[in-house]
């Protein structure tokens, strides 16, 4: 899929003022937004290999969050040395991508993981890629 178009939307640009552009599309190729407008103004030129219509749903940025522990359970730090030591890695990516799938269906993007070893986190990162 190269080229994507996005129809109907509501988008909320997070900009200083408090707007929302009603109707828009946006069309995105190579996975790059290349054109942001109103429906009524959508050109020949954003030709989709698929389109996706919101119905006047609402759009906004991915957020980010830069501290995250993408391996880790809500425990304490004494039974999170032992999740990291004593799991399988099987059992630590399984982790790891239902946290990463549960901040995504939350809006989160983009994530910085603060508290897994390095080699973990650059492992579940080629998974994901």
């Amino acid at each position: 899929m190269n080229r994507l178009l996005i129809t109907n939307a509501n988008i909320i640009p997070m900009t200083s003022e408090n707007v929302v552009l009603e109707e828009m599309y946006i069309f995105v190729s190579k996975g790059k937004i290349r054109e942001i407008g109103q429906m009524k103004d959508i050109s020949g030129g954003s030709q989709s290999d698929y389109t996706i219509d919101l119905r006047k749903k609402y759009l906004l940025p991915g957020l980010i969050d830069l501290h995250v522990h993408v391996t880790d359970e809500a425990v304490t730090e004494k039974a999170r040395d032992r999740i990291i030591t004593d799991d399988s890695w099987a059992t630590i990516t399984e982790r790891a991508s239902r946290n990463l799938l549960e901040a995504l269906m939350s809006g989160i993007t983009s994530v910085y993981d603060c508290g897994a070893p390095y080699e973990y986190s650059l492992s579940i990162r080629k998974s994901i890629q």
